[in-house]
């Protein structure tokens, strides 16, 4: 049991590397929306893939190990239990439990980033619609990024190119 114990801390610990990573590159992200930086966005967005692949290793590791420790400590599946009356049966649990509320924070502050980041880019694409409607008389609300599947407007419509030749 103690191995098992010392496997999830190191998997917990590994974890929290890799969400202050995704954490780090988050506040990136945010910083190049607002500077439209599509290049370094582009890397910036594989660079969080990589570390979304780490991430969902370290989980599935973790939840084996978890499995193992609630087999042997409760005699049930880790399904039927919770994380905290796992760690109640565990001696001197509280360096998991701090390993624990550490990672619980992170992810409050990568939703919180991750939001915020949605905010901008869902402004981003609303401004660039009403750009598009506006100057091409488009209307830009169904199909925007599928090529020749725009909708004219009415005829008449005012935009600010006129398209009378």
């Amino acid at each position: 049991m103690k191995e098992k114990i010392e496997q999830l801390q190191k998997v917990l610990e590994e974890e929290i590397v890799n969400y202050k990573k995704l954490l780090t590159l988050l506040l990136k992200e945010r910083k190049l929306l607002t500077e439209a930086n599509v290049e370094v966005l582009e890397n910036n967005l594989k660079e969080q893939e990589k570390v979304f692949t780490v991430i969902d290793r370290l989980e599935c590791e973790r939840f084996s190990i978890l499995e193992e420790l609630s087999k042997e400590i409760l005699g049930d599946s880790f399904e039927n239990t919770t994380i905290d009356e796992l760690f109640s049966r565990i001696p001197d649990s509280d360096r998991l439990k701090n390993i624990r509320n550490r990672l619980k924070e992170l992810v409050r502050d990568i939703i919180k980033i991750n939001n915020n980041n949605d905010f901008l880019i869902r402004n981003g694409l609303s401004f660039i619609e009403k750009n598009i409607e506006a100057f091409f008389g488009v209307d830009g609300r169904e199909d925007l990024y599928h090529p020749g599947k725009f909708k004219l407007k009415k005829k008449n419509a005012k935009n600010i190119i006129n398209w009378k030749i």
